[in-house]
């Protein structure tokens, strides 16, 4: 298990392939499904399979931090709460009325949004390069929004 461990984490071509591919597939999966099953049980379901898929990897980082786990286990409580349990719920929730499209613009337009947030309530520094991550962040999803054509933007009222 240790070497196959350490394989998978030594491949980030493949580790940066599984990130859209997760999320874009949670999705449009969440869409189709949130017909049939509640956004809570969805929710429910989605992190239990993530959880007992993770444990194998996790499991040791987790007995070597386990200190720092049991001290800060507040602070982890809340932010389950907040970024895993309630989030992905209201999203599930949203997915029952909006199309996969609109969920995945405003989810990825997400980290931009908090970097300049970031930068503008706590005066964060932001460097050249964020900049040039958030400029295209926006004109990507400028990009879907309309449809890659000059004429649906000028056609807007």
């Amino acid at each position: 298990m240790q070497q196959l461990r350490e394989w998978f984490f030594a491949q980030p071509y493949l580790l940066l392939t599984l990130v859209p591919l997760f999320w874009g597939g949670n999705t449009v999966v969440g869409r189709g499904m949130t017909e049939f099953i509640s956004p809570i049980t969805l929710a429910w379901i989605r992190w239990t399979f993530a959880f007992l898929l993770i444990l194998p990897f996790a499991l040791p980082s987790i007995r070597h931090d386990w200190q720092t786990i049991r001290s800060s286990w507040k602070m982890l409580l809340l932010l389950s709460l907040l970024g895993i349990t309630i989030f992905n719920t209201l999203f599930y929730v949203a997915l029952q009325t909006t199309q996969a499209i609109n969920a995945a613009l405003m989810q990825s337009s997400g980290p931009a949004v908090i970097v300049l947030l970031s930068w503008w309530w706590f005066g964060e520094r932001t460097n050249q390069r964020q900049w040039l991550g958030l400029l295209l962040c926006f004109l990507g999803v400028g990009l879907v929004l309309f449809q890659g054509s000059w004429e649906v933007y000028r056609s807007l009222s």
